[in-house]
């Protein structure tokens, strides 16, 4: 539920585990309101299949995003025919990859290009037969130069901007580079996957795909972490590829700093070894895309969304004046109330009055778990002992109702974004965004509280003092 607990957090646990269930204790446990290190240990040694990891950080919005109600057409493809589209970065100074080294020493360096790296931005799209687009590069610069991706895979194109990061119309240009390579047409359309980040819902670029053939689909927000072949299966393997052929660079060019157009020949040589069949086809797998498995995903994967799940709307109580007859039959379907008990042959009172049955008390509010409350009878079912269960101490993490901020932000969602509708829903809103960025720029006054500075050769007084300070 990415709520994991630390060592020491386990060793706190344990202590109020044992205190909650009246377990004979150490001193040591007591003075330092924790478990020792040593039942620690053997606590390892007891689950092997639990140890010490470093936990990935993941943001909030994926893991509230990432829930059974996103993720559960009309159109039918062949494997040949989906494809999935994505980019990332490849900077110029790598994270160096592990050495062999002494014991004992405190730092062990590696030679990097420099202390900040520059981001090139790379895109591909692959299919679910296995096969690869060559690649887009995008370049820090305000103009393309062909010798940019001189030693590039054979095949790639390049565009530049003053980023380096996606924009619409570079995002345009790859989507003709795409036509060229997959050869779609209206009488034998293609699905493309890809998130539905801002490039991607360019108008021009929606027009042309639908002009050729190219249906484009959208993930939920969030979820691509799930969702893209490409990021679960390719890109990782890329970037570890990618760091090493760059030490490897580093090594043969000793003396010498990578720049951007030294990327297109390490990206070459990391894309041939992460673009393969069996990677590209187990991305598609995973996802549930290619073979089409719906529950792909079990109850674990959704389980760090269920901290936010909202609790639906209770049922209406039935007003007081309202009963039911004693000889009504009762509907099948009526639910029975989890904390009323049943028990065999319960004897029956002579009078027809029910008992009201005693309050359901938690047993976070009970002195110890094998507390009986004094009003209960003393019955065997009453003796039972509280099952033992972490959550009696510390129930899982919910978070309160979320708060309406009222910023008026449209909640996207997954579509196919060649579609009418939704091509005219987003020309509204980025019609919208445009008019309300002109009307605040109308709005702004210009300064107008600097004054003049005087001419050269005229004289003139000093605002504070008034004493004259002759000419410029």
């Amino acid at each position: 539920m990415y709520f994991g607990l630390t060592p020491d957090d386990v060793r706190k646990f344990a202590y109020e585990l044992a205190i909650a269930y009246e377990v004979d204790l150490p001193q040591s446990w007591t003075e330092n309101q924790k478990a020792g290190k040593d039942w620690f240990c053997s606590f390892l040694k007891r689950h092997p299949n639990i140890s010490i990891r470093a936990a990935e950080a993941t943001s909030l919005a994926r893991a509230m995003n990432f829930n059974r109600n996103n993720v559960s057409n009309r159109h039918k493809f062949a494997p040949n025919d989906i494809w999935n589209l994505d980019e990332t970065g490849a900077t110029t100074v790598q994270k160096p990859s592990k050495v062999v080294a002494k014991k004992g020493e405190k730092q062990v360096g590696a030679i990097v290009s420099a202390e900040r790296g520059v981001l090139v931005t790379v895109c591909q799209a692959i299919n679910a037969v296995g096969n690869a687009t060559t690649p887009m590069f995008i370049f820090p610069r305000v103009k393309y130069q062909g010798y940019f991706i001189r030693d590039g895979p054979p095949g790639s194109i390049g565009r530049a901007n003053g980023s380096g990061w996606m924009q619409e119309d570079d995002f345009l240009a790859f989507i003709k580079h795409f036509a060229n390579f997959s050869k779609p047409s209206k009488e034998k359309p293609l699905l493309l996957l890809l998130d539905n980040a801002g490039p991607h819902l360019s108008i021009e670029t929606l027009d042309f795909a639908k002009e050729n053939g190219i249906v484009i689909l959208s993930f939920p927000p969030h979820t691509s972490h799930k969702l893209q072949p490409l990021d679960r299966s390719v890109y990782g393997p890329f970037k570890t590829y990618l760091r090493s052929a760059q030490d490897s660079w580093m090594k043969t060019h000793p003396g010498e700093r990578m720049t951007i157009y030294d990327i297109p020949g390490v990206v070459k040589e990391a894309l041939s070894k992460a673009n393969t069949p069996i990677n590209i086809t187990n991305g598609f797998r995973k996802c549930g895309i290619f073979p089409f498995n719906r529950d792909i995903f079990e109850d674990f994967d959704f389980a760090p969304a269920d901290t936010t799940d909202q609790p639906e709307a209770e049922d209406e109580p039935i007003a007081e004046d309202e009963s039911i007859a004693d000889n009504e039959p009762v509907a099948e379907n009526e639910p029975v109330a989890e904390n009323e008990p049943l028990t065999e042959n319960e004897p029956v009172a002579e009078n027809d009055d029910f008992e009201i049955p005693p309050p359901v008390v938690n047993a976070s509010q009970l002195s110890t778990p094998n507390e009986i409350l004094e009003d209960e009878p003393s019955t065997s079912a009453a003796c039972r002992r509280l099952p033992f269960s972490p959550e009696t101490i510390r129930p899982f993490p919910v978070a309160p109702p979320r708060k309406n901020k009222g910023h008026g932000r449209k909640t996207l969602k997954s579509a196919i974004l060649t579609d009418t509708p939704e091509k005219e829903a987003i020309m509204k809103r980025k019609s919208a965004s445009e008019s309300k960025g002109k009307s605040k720029s109308k709005s702004k006054t210009p300064n107008n509280t600097q004054k003049e500075k005087p001419s050269k050769g005229t004289d003139w007084y000093c605002e504070i003092c008034g004493v004259f300070s002759g000419g410029l």
